[in-house]
């Protein structure tokens, strides 16, 4: 018998035994490359079937293709599979639509909609099956008697479902009359014996949200649900009646009594319009910080005619370079921190590697010559941020000079930095007894006040390597402890080539962890060239071990490629210097209590301390938004994900700037955000829909999180790969991402910086 004749008579054999859709519905396509019982069997699509459901089903009773001549064909299965795939022809069922009434007490109250279709089942006479087809179910497959070789295995998947990141059309109102016979009609499509219990009233509550948007669209909170519940619980039964869901539901619309008001009040809170790429109704803007970002947003919005005003907590524009920890500065050369369309004034004094206090006059000669002082409140505190009612746009709540007021805004823009505040200070046990200073390294200042004391500094990062250097310099004995070291990237690398030809050019980027938008090229390209890679990152660490003489036990744990992106710091000699003189120890380890004299450490180990500073960073906080809308963020563990690390897309009308992502050149990625909201809030850029916007930042979590340390602060980490970053960006424009060509071997070699994206500022100012 031919390989045609076994997989023909297979198929029939499966024809016969399924006569219900029960079991037609175990006829489940298994995924490419599953072994089931020595049989190789392939797919093209489809969910992958665990090995003990597929055990069950016909496949493996009836031989199509037996181990051995798996092997022997393999190549003509493949053929034959393609030939298929490609040409081979689709066969429908039509449908039919049953709309089936849902009665209570005979009344109706709701419509079920069902499917049905013909099919034929069997050989050699079929026989006719009237099926009605769930449309939440997976997929049907039933071989024809016509299949040819291992067609079975070529059929695509017809999916019953629907894709999960398609727009739905818009929920039509299905509930007809007063307001009340309304009401009543949710009951009773919900009730459970003409009652209504807790479980049932979720279920309810989101039919009332539903057809009361603007009023009640936030009951799918459980807080907000619990307190709407406990009012219109009458008699405090546990249960709702009729009456007292129609009549309580009534009055939360129509508020008569303090309670109703106050908690329709709560709700008007945390109740948003539906999310639109519409941006025609803005004409007026809120900046929340008066940062890099923030100036920048404003300068490119205030271009088009939008009207901003920026609130600043602090005296002055600058954010964290108005004022910072001891000797704080850049860490990279200043073409590397500028404007892109402002670069350092060829009379501005400063230091190649600026000091703090230099960029912040930079800053400040930025924001006078634009005029961005007049459009700033300074020393005002934002307070609140709401949504406006159910309408477009958000007010804001706002105190300066201890008097409270609001302001109404069609946009909303939050750009106050990935460090602002709070402190992250991981206390330890028992600080309350130790006598002397705690300080956070953002108010460690002047190093003086550290003058002949012993100093402990916690932390790893360039923040705590920088107060450390600091301490040493005035105290009389300075100790790191952290729990992990990291790699530290000298400013030139054999003390010859400044590290930019290396960490800002696209020919250093390509030697990263691939990006998850690159190509089937790219990927392949990437995959090919591992070993290469990885010989490369050994010898980059070679090299700094050598420059910054470290010791085998300061070695991290990660390789440089990866742990650049949790800790990445540029440093000069002086930590090395200092360690190899004394002045500095460090230890790896973690304080576990404090002491009336000093600290603890979890092994055991006592240090004598004065003072104690945590270069620990900063924690995030989105407290100015209501819970409810926290929530339809949608925070992880690690960070907030968002569409372009600008846009959440749950929550209309805000995009954060400069606050949600990180890279080793934030002034310039700033600006290129500030220049793609301009592009999407003037109609120039449409965003995709919402469910494709949610698609592209599940890939982003999942590329993410599977090869980035697990950080706090992972969602907004794009560090090397600003150059990707950057890239996207540009695209979304519509402007060329390759800025240096004609010339190959600059954009392959030479590093980016602002100057090379000042075109496209140049541009948009005209």
């Amino acid at each position: 018998m031919t390989h045609g004749d076994k997989a023909r008579e297979g198929a029939l054999a499966i024809s016969e035994q399924v006569d219900l859709i029960g079991r037609a519905q175990a006829i489940t396509p298994l995924h490419r490359n599953s072994l089931v019982d020595g049989w190789r069997l392939l797919d093209i699509g489809g969910p992958k079937i665990p090995r003990s459901d597929v055990k069950g089903t016909a496949f493996r009773k009836r031989g199509f293709i037996a181990p051995e001549e798996a092997h022997q064909d393999m190549f003509k299965a493949f053929f034959v599979i393609w030939w298929q795939v490609v040409l081979c022809r689709r066969f429908t069922v039509p449908l039919s639509r049953q709309i089936v009434p849902v009665k209570v007490d005979g009344r109706t109250v709701s419509h079920k909609t069902a499917y049905y279709g013909s099919i034929f089942v069997g050989h050699p006479k079929p026989q006719n099956f009237t099926v009605v087809f769930d449309t939440g179910s997976g997929h049907l497959f039933l071989p024809d008697r016509s299949c040819e070789v291992r067609s079975w295995l070529c059929i695509r998947r017809h999916a019953m479902g629907f894709n999960i990141y398609d727009e739905l059309p818009a929920p039509v109102s299905k509930y007809h009359g007063t307001e009340k016979q309304v009401l009543a009609e949710i009951f009773l499509q919900h009730a459970q014996g003409g009652v209504l219990p807790v479980t049932p009233w979720y279920d309810a509550s989101k039919s009332l949200a539903r057809e009361f948007p603007e009023q009640l669209g936030c009951l799918d909170d459980p807080a907000i649900l619990g307190r709407v519940f406990q009012m219109i619980d009458d008699n405090h039964d546990g249960i709702l009646d009729q009456d007292e869901f129609v009549n309580g539901i009534h009055e939360l619309l129509h508020p008569t009594t303090q309670e109703a008001k106050t908690l329709r009040a709560r709700i008007a809170k945390a109740v948003l319009p539906a999310v639109e790429n519409d941006f025609g109704h803005v004409k007026s803007v809120a900046i929340i910080g008066a940062g890099v970002a923030g100036l920048q947003v404003a300068r490119r919005l205030m271009e088009i005619g939008i009207s901003c005003t920026i609130f600043e907590k602090s005296e002055n524009v600058g954010g964290c370079w108005q004022k910072n920890y001891a000797d704080f500065g850049l860490q990279v050369p200043r073409e590397l921190f500028e404007f892109p369309d402002f670069p350092y004034p060829d009379d501005f004094k400063c230091d190649l590697f600026p000091t703090g206090p230099e960029v912040q006059a930079y800053i400040e000669l930025y924001a006078k010559t634009f005029k961005l002082y007049d459009i700033a409140q300074f020393k005002t505190t934002v307070v609140e941020l709401q949504p406006s009612g159910g309408q477009r746009g958000w007010t804001v709540v706002f105190e300066k000079e201890k008097q409270r007021s609001s302001k109404a805004f069609d946009y909303l823009v939050v750009a106050t930095g990935m460090y602002s505040w709070p402190p992250h200070i991981p206390l330890a046990r028992d600080a309350s007894k130790f006598k002397g200073q705690i300080l956070h390294s953002c108010t460690f200042t002047d190093r003086k006040v550290a003058s002949g004391k012993k100093v402990v500094v916690v932390g790893g990062g360039k923040s705590a390597v920088d107060n450390a250097v600091s301490a040493a310099k005035e105290g009389s004995q300075t100790t790191l402890v952290c729990r992990s070291w990291h790699w530290p990237v000298p400013r030139y690398l054999l003390n010859l080539v400044p590290f930019k030809y290396a960490t800002y050019s696209r020919f250093g980027h390509w030697f990263l962890h691939p990006h998850h938008g690159e190509g089937a090229t790219s990927t392949w390209l990437h995959g090919t060239c591992a070993p290469v890679k990885w010989l490369w990152w050994r010898a980059v660490e070679f090299m700094f071990r050598g420059q910054f003489q470290i010791p085998s036990s300061m070695i991290p744990e990660e390789g440089v490629e990866t742990d650049l992106f949790s800790g990445g710091q540029i440093l000069n000699y002086d930590f090395r210097d200092m360690l190899n003189s004394g002045k500095i120890q460090t230890i790896c380890g973690a304080i576990d209590k404090f002491t009336e004299t000093g600290v603890v450490l979890v092994d055991g180990k006592e240090l004598d301390a004065d003072m104690v500073i945590y270069g620990t960073g900063f924690a995030k906080n989105y407290d100015i938004f209501d819970k409810v809308i926290q929530k339809k963020l949608n925070i992880q563990k690690d960070g907030l994900y968002l569409y372009r690390n600008v846009i959440p897309p749950q929550v209309p009308d805000v995009a954060f700037i400069g606050c949600e992502v990180s890279t080793f050149n934030n002034i310039l990625t700033h600006g290129l955000q500030a220049l793609w909201l301009q592009k999407m809030l003037s109609g120039q850029m449409r965003l995709p829909k919402p469910g494709s916007t949610e698609k592209a930042i599940q890939k982003e979590q999942a590329w993410k999180r599977t090869w980035m340390p697990p950080a706090s602060s992972r969602a907004s980490l794009y560090q090397l790969h600003m150059t990707k970053y950057h890239d996207m960006l540009v695209d979304d424009i519509g402007a060329k991402r390759f800025r240096k060509m004609p010339n190959c071997f600059g954009e392959l070699f030479m590093p980016y910086t602002a100057r090379d994206f000042a075109g496209l500022f140049t541009e948009a100012s005209k």
